[in-house]
Protein backbone atom coordinates (compact mmCIF):
# COMPACT_ATOMS: atom_id res chain seq x y z
CA UNK A 1 0.00 0.00 0.00
CA UNK A 2 1.38 3.16 -0.64
CA UNK A 3 0.15 6.70 0.81
CA UNK A 4 0.81 9.55 -0.74
CA UNK A 5 -1.39 12.97 1.25
CA UNK A 6 0.53 15.76 -0.34
CA UNK A 7 -0.82 19.15 -0.43
CA UNK A 8 0.25 20.01 -3.53
CA UNK A 9 1.89 18.03 -6.33
CA UNK A 10 1.34 18.47 -10.35
CA UNK A 11 1.59 14.57 -10.73
CA UNK A 12 3.75 12.37 -8.60
CA UNK A 13 5.11 9.51 -10.50
CA UNK A 14 5.71 7.07 -6.98
CA UNK A 15 1.60 6.94 -7.59
CA UNK A 16 1.65 6.01 -11.28
CA UNK A 17 4.57 3.41 -10.35
CA UNK A 18 2.97 1.84 -7.58
CA UNK A 19 -0.02 1.88 -9.38
CA UNK A 20 1.57 0.10 -12.73
CA UNK A 21 2.61 -2.28 -9.97
CA UNK A 22 -0.87 -3.56 -8.87
CA UNK A 23 0.19 -1.46 -5.47
CA UNK A 24 -3.56 -0.16 -3.81
CA UNK A 25 -2.77 3.89 -3.37
CA UNK A 26 -3.82 6.40 -1.03
CA UNK A 27 -3.48 9.47 -2.41
CA UNK A 28 -4.92 13.37 -1.49
CA UNK A 29 -7.60 15.06 -4.00
CA UNK A 30 -4.64 18.11 -4.20
CA UNK A 31 -2.31 15.10 -6.41
CA UNK A 32 -2.41 15.95 -10.06
CA UNK A 33 -2.68 11.96 -10.43
CA UNK A 34 -5.99 12.32 -8.42
CA UNK A 35 -7.68 13.23 -11.41
CA UNK A 36 -6.99 9.83 -12.68
CA UNK A 37 -8.35 7.77 -9.71
CA UNK A 38 -12.04 7.13 -8.76
CA UNK A 39 -12.55 7.10 -5.65
CA UNK A 40 -12.64 3.39 -3.66
CA UNK A 41 -12.65 1.82 -7.49
CA UNK A 42 -8.85 2.12 -8.73
CA UNK A 43 -7.39 4.04 -5.56
CA UNK A 44 -8.62 5.47 -1.86
CA UNK A 45 -9.00 9.71 -2.49
CA UNK A 46 -8.57 10.95 0.83
CA UNK A 47 -10.82 14.05 2.21
CA UNK A 48 -9.47 17.30 4.00
CA UNK A 49 -10.72 15.70 7.39
CA UNK A 50 -7.24 14.48 8.70
CA UNK A 51 -9.22 10.88 10.15
CA UNK A 52 -9.49 10.40 6.86
CA UNK A 53 -5.92 9.04 6.44
CA UNK A 54 -6.61 6.89 9.66
CA UNK A 55 -9.41 4.92 8.23
CA UNK A 56 -8.21 4.67 4.78
CA UNK A 57 -5.31 2.86 6.08
CA UNK A 58 -6.90 0.67 8.58
CA UNK A 59 -10.02 -0.04 6.06
CA UNK A 60 -7.13 -0.97 3.60
CA UNK A 61 -5.28 -2.98 6.23
CA UNK A 62 -8.40 -4.52 7.20
CA UNK A 63 -10.22 -5.56 3.88
CA UNK A 64 -7.80 -7.08 1.74
CA UNK A 65 -10.53 -7.65 -0.90
CA UNK A 66 -10.95 -3.65 -1.19
CA UNK A 67 -7.37 -3.59 -1.63
CA UNK A 68 -6.34 -6.17 -3.70
CA UNK A 69 -9.35 -4.52 -6.08
CA UNK A 70 -8.00 -1.23 -5.90
CA UNK A 71 -4.44 -2.71 -6.92
CA UNK A 72 -5.93 -4.20 -10.17
CA UNK A 73 -8.18 -1.56 -11.30
CA UNK A 74 -5.12 1.04 -10.56
CA UNK A 75 -2.94 -0.83 -12.77
CA UNK A 76 -5.34 -0.98 -15.01
CA UNK A 77 -5.84 2.66 -14.93
CA UNK A 78 -1.70 3.04 -14.93
CA UNK A 79 -1.45 1.23 -18.04
CA UNK A 80 -3.66 3.41 -20.12
CA UNK A 81 -1.34 6.18 -19.57
CA UNK A 82 2.14 4.73 -21.70
CA UNK A 83 4.37 7.17 -22.36
CA UNK A 84 2.99 7.07 -25.88
CA UNK A 85 -0.99 7.65 -24.85
CA UNK A 86 0.54 10.56 -22.72
CA UNK A 87 2.71 12.13 -25.21
CA UNK A 88 -0.37 11.93 -27.95
CA UNK A 89 -2.35 13.61 -25.64
CA UNK A 90 -0.31 16.55 -24.73
CA UNK A 91 0.01 17.25 -28.60
CA UNK A 92 -3.35 17.03 -28.80
CA UNK A 93 -4.12 19.55 -26.18
CA UNK A 94 -1.48 21.79 -27.85
CA UNK A 95 -2.78 21.73 -31.01
CA UNK A 96 -6.66 22.24 -29.76
CA UNK A 97 -4.82 25.32 -27.66
CA UNK A 98 -3.18 26.60 -30.54
CA UNK A 99 -6.46 26.03 -32.63
CA UNK A 100 -8.81 28.12 -30.04
CA UNK A 101 -5.96 31.27 -30.47
CA UNK A 102 -6.67 31.43 -34.66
Amino acid sequence: MLLHPTIYDTFAMVVAEAMAYGVPVIVSREAGIAELITHRDSGWLLSTDSSDTANALMTLQKDTALAEQLGGRGRMVAATRSWDDVALATVGAYHDAAATRR
